[in-house]
């Protein structure tokens, strides 16, 4: 998608259209098949792959941290509120 939507994607999609003019042309799988899409050797890949891991690793455990902040918040309102109440009484 990055590839695509970037300036280098869109030259080449426009270069392998090969229409020049305001007509529309289509972009079939014989012209995809002529695209050059850039991807990094194997090693860099796997150092990617687990980078990105190591992300969502972190993600998941802020999300935890987050949802128990959350409840912790919860029970602190609700001890709040019975402690108001029951002084009211």
């Amino acid at each position: 998608m990055y590839i695509i939507n970037s300036d280098f994607g869109q030259n080449q999609i426009q270069d392998a259209k090969g229409a020049k003019s305001t007509k529309q042309t289509e972009l079939g799988v014989e012209k995809c098949r002529k695209l050059l899409l850039p991807i990094p050797p194997f090693k860099e890949q796997q150092a990617i792959v687990k980078r990105v891991q190591a992300k969502l690793a972190l993600c998941d455990k802020l999300e935890a941290e987050i949802t128990a902040a959350e409840q912790h918040t919860k029970n602190l309102s609700a001890a709040i509120l019975q402690e108001v109440f029951d002084r009211q009484e």
